[in-house]
């Protein structure tokens, strides 16, 4: 999973040349006290919380690791990984490497994250020796994102003594953990009210920064006009810094009127030589700024030197690592380029920089980055390139979420047209909203047997089978689908590879299973399936075809042989190496087992078990739900409960009437 490059690198405040804010640090001491609570900075962008947190950190003799939040952490696995590798930036091994293996391996589904966290939260706890501090910066990105606040509420809430948290976000955080009743958990606030400056800060402002000796009645107008909010004033004092602190020609007040853009026109970019404007417009469209990719798109081999001399005056632009070889622009300034870009190129010259910015992140095996720019493109074609590349390893890597974000915005005619990019979409799809999986495999099956393109087609019929199994319960649909499926399976299957190969094959032996009870059929492709991941050394697909071979002996009502299946299925399910979905399903299996072994006591138990784990809501929505009516109601004809019989087939009604 590729992680950019400022991911973890903490802000370069070079504190001698910046105002100390040592009224609010001393505040937040007092705050704290001995107890380390979270700490919780809300204020609007450009007041000095990132300068805040770092001059605070500065003082305490406690080690803290940096997380910078982008727009990639809408993905909940992306940020359960994510976090792990920042911590161990600083303090390898720890979590130790068997530990990541085991958080971040397998797929992850949204039901399996407390036990993740919990995973993660043990290590923490055994390996931090001494005090750690964990700072987010840039929260607000996360206020849309549900199952990715769930993971910071999950850590804030349960975190071990030793570590502790620094949030910092331009809007409110909907964070459940203020709202615990003992009151213990409560962070240490600061806001835009504590963050203002006063008068006496903005005098000491700039003297400090500007050298610059204010008069009185300058200072309480500097502050009648900004309302104390930090950037203002300082971009102020740039302005004033020519004329030796005297006010501009149009006055404080009107100064103070004029938004943060119309400062970096006047202050920052005019002063600059000409010949950057255009190099800097351009490279404004980049959320962060390569070297090598600045040089491509400026055709000036010079850039890197460039940026690095406006990085070292601080004229808004940071270096993101270490070696200088990504440069990123303050939020504000970039803001105020963009604009310039917009008004000033044409909407092709624009699309022309994403290409080429897409095409450098796709040769550097990016292809998040790669797949942002393109869409920003609208080339989709080489969208469709990176997909066929890399797709199936970004959900491996269990960035459906990222690929749905990406993938969701293409218009719906170019998804009629581009069956890769439906497919993956769909994939992206299916552990969460498997109903909207279905559509889009249709829609990417149409093109592929236009074209007949016989590879693409069969993946499509085999994922769309497994859907009819696992969720709709249309058996009538995916028998018709099987039949293709097998035609082309036998005529392609010597070019396939084994990964390939063994998806495949399991579809088609529970479609021959389910769809047509044919079990000796089913049998001959599970067979294939195991055989090829033992020799492969594939455990998450040993144990996906170890269940459907218990299963096939279930439908056959082999129940000895299905024992001996469901005993080594079973055994599988605690290697870090299966992931959730083959872990849940061989616990149905089990389920299902019981239940036709008559042993109701254990039925109820086990079932109950997957409900705490997954919660009853995943479990309605998928074909579990309907089983568990059909088995239940059983079981209570079984043992004379008609009534309760009835009432249970009234509930299943009410699901699919």
């Amino acid at each position: 999973m590729f992680i950019r490059a400022d991911k973890f690198y903490p802000p370069q405040v070079d504190t001698p040349r910046f105002l100390f804010r040592d009224r609010i640090v001393e505040d937040l001491k007092r705050q704290c006290g001995s107890r380390k609570p979270a700490i919780l900075v809300e204020a609007q962008a450009g007041q000095g919380k990132t300068t805040l947190i770092k001059q605070f950190l500065d003082t305490l003799d406690i080690d803290s690791v940096w997380y910078q939040l982008g727009p990639e952490d809408a993905d909940p696995a992306f940020f359960l990984n994510a976090i792990p590798a920042c911590i161990a930036s600083l303090l390898p091994e720890c979590p130790p490497t068997a530990t990541m293996k085991r958080l971040t391996g397998g797929d992850i589904a949204l039901f399996d994250f407390p036990k993740r966290l919990d995973l993660l939260l043990e290590a923490l706890r055994s390996c931090l020796k001494n005090d750690l501090y964990v700072v987010f910066d840039d929260l607000h990105q996360l206020i849309p994102h549900a199952s990715s606040l769930f993971i910071l509420n999950y850590l804030v809430e349960n975190a071990p003594p030793r570590l502790h948290f620094i949030l910092s976000s331009r809007q409110p955080l909907p964070l459940d953990i203020w709202n615990h009743p003992d009151g213990m958990r409560n962070p240490a606030t600061i806001g835009n009210r504590e963050l203002a400056l006063t008068e006496e800060e903005i005098a000491d402002c700039f003297q400090r920064v500007f050298n610059l000796n204010l008069p009185q009645d300058t200072v309480t107008q500097i502050a009648s006009s900004t309302d104390g909010w930090v950037m203002g004033i300082l971009l102020l004092g740039l302005q004033m810094l020519p004329q030796r602190g005297m006010p501009p020609p149009e006055g404080l007040e009107e100064m103070g009127r004029l938004d943060s853009i119309e400062y970096f026109r006047r202050m920052i970019f005019a002063p600059l030589e000409p010949r950057l404007h255009g190099p800097l417009v351009t490279l404004s469209l980049l959320d962060e700024i390569p070297v090598a990719l600045a040089r491509t798109l400026t055709g000036d081999p010079g850039i890197g030197s460039d940026l690095n001399t406006m990085a070292g005056r601080n004229i808004f632009i940071r270096r993101l690592d270490a070696e200088a070889t990504v440069y990123g622009l303050h939020h504000l300034f970039r803001q105020f380029l963009r604009e310039k870009a917009t008004a000033e190129y044409s909407p092709e010259t624009i699309r022309d920089i994403f290409r080429q910015a897409g095409h450098y992140f796709f040769q550097q095996d990016n292809p998040t980055q790669a797949l942002s720019s393109l869409l920003l493109a609208g080339d989709f074609e080489a969208m469709e390139e990176v997909l066929n590349k890399s797709g199936t390893a970004m959900l491996a890597a269990n960035q459906s979420a990222t690929l749905a974000a990406i993938l969701g915005d293409i218009p719906e005619p170019e998804l009629a047209r581009r069956a890769w990019i439906a497919f993956y979409l769909a994939l992206a799809h299916l552990d969460c909203e498997p109903a909207r999986a279905l559509p889009l495999l249709a829609k990417a099956l149409g093109t592929f047997s236009i074209r007949h393109d016989e590879y693409g087609e069969l993946l499509c019929l085999a994922h769309s089978i497994s859907v009819h199994i696992t969720t709709t319960g249309h058996y009538r649909e995916g028998e018709e689908l099987l039949a293709r499926a097998e035609q082309i399976f036998s005529r392609i299957a010597e070019t396939l590879d084994a990964s390939t190969t063994i998806l495949l094959a399991r579809s088609l032996a529970m479609g021959r299973c389910i769809f047509l009870a044919d079990t000796d059929t089913a049998t001959r492709y599970a067979s294939l399936a195991l055989t090829l991941a033992r020799d492969e050394g594939l455990v998450n697909f040993e144990a996906a075809s170890l269940l459907i071979m218990g299963y096939i002996r279930i439908f056959a009502g082999q129940m000895p042989l299905a024992r001996i299946w469901l005993e080594q299925a079973v055994a599988a399910v605690n290697c870090p190496e299966v992931g959730t979905f083959n872990s849940l399903s061989i616990q149905m299996m089990l389920i299902n087992f019981v239940y036709i072994d008559g042993d109701f006591a254990n039925y109820f138990d086990q079932k109950n078990q997957l409900v705490a784990a997954i919660g009853s809501t995943v479990v309605s929505q998928s074909i579990a739900g309907p089983f568990f009516y059909i088995w239940e109601m059983d079981i209570a004809i079984n043992q004379g409960r008609l009534e309760d019989a009835l009432g249970l087939a009234a509930l299943a009604l009410e699901l699919d009437p």
